[in-house]
């Protein structure tokens, strides 16, 4: 009888410690993509180590799991929190797992010669729905009042072809969209390529007089830039709120 009475207790001491762990389960996320280009190369890669991520100016720990198999990339990220509620949430754990993993490829891109690039394309959620994911900034597309895709765009891409220098700028601009922690760095290059189109000839001092009364900015606003970006663009990676 006392027996009995023991593997019952056992048993419900054995269900709450397993019920306690499932209720204390990790959120887990998964970023899906591949690596491009796809023709002609087939990329897989095992035995890739398990890497942590702390961020403490965001309350956000990481554990990452990296799987690359036929240039499908799956990135398993088991988190301390995890908010539907806050719209920067997704840019804060997706920097960390796209440079990591783009680490990776990189590596690989180097030890085979190829230039590789990563790409996530879907979001799985911690309650296992898949959805689409992109990087994006709404408020931009708002501040473009020059054209439309439907109205002015051929005008503007004579004048941008017609200029290979405007057309890097424009990529560094989309890849301060695209790749958020080159997003300082990227703008502030793009700002001073932007002022060399505008005025070739002079000396710095009197290119960023013009550039700032050509386009109405004033001194403040463009220092603000060039300051923000000085630690990016010289290799520290100290933290900057809101990027």
């Amino acid at each position: 009888m006392l027996q009995g009475l023991l593997r019952s207790v056992v048993a419900s001491f054995d269900s709450i410690v397993h019920h306690q762990k499932n209720n204390h389960k990790m959120p887990t996320i998964h970023f899906i993509g591949r690596i491009v280009p796809v023709a002609g190369i087939n990329i897989s890669a095992t035995d890739m180590p398990v890497t942590k991520y702390a961020s403490p100016e965001n309350d956000l720990q990481a554990t990452f799991t990296f799987r690359i198999n036929n240039s499908t990339v799956d990135v398993e990220c088991e988190l301390n929190r995890f908010s539907n509620n806050d719209p920067h949430f997704l840019a804060l754990i997706h920097k960390p797992a796209f440079d990591l993993t783009q680490a990776i490829v990189s590596l690989i891109g180097f030890q085979t010669g190829y230039g590789l690039t990563l790409c996530f394309e879907y979001i799985v959620n911690p309650d296992g729905i898949q959805s689409y994911f992109r990087t994006e900034h709404p408020e931009l597309a708002a501040l473009c009042t020059a054209f439309s895709l439907t109205s002015g765009l051929p005008d503007i891409l004579r004048l941008v072809l017609s200029d290979f220098y405007l057309c890097i700028a424009l990529n560094e601009l989309n890849e301060a969209i695209t790749l958020t922690h080159h997003a300082v760095a990227s703008c502030a290059r793009c700002i001073e390529r932007l002022r060399t189109i505008m005025s070739p000839t002079l000396d710095r001092k009197h290119a960023w007089i013009r550039f700032g009364e050509t386009l109405q900015l004033s001194k403040d606003y463009l220092k603000l830039i060039s300051d923000y970006s000085t630690g990016a663009r010289h290799g520290d990676p100290t933290f900057i709120p809101g990027i």
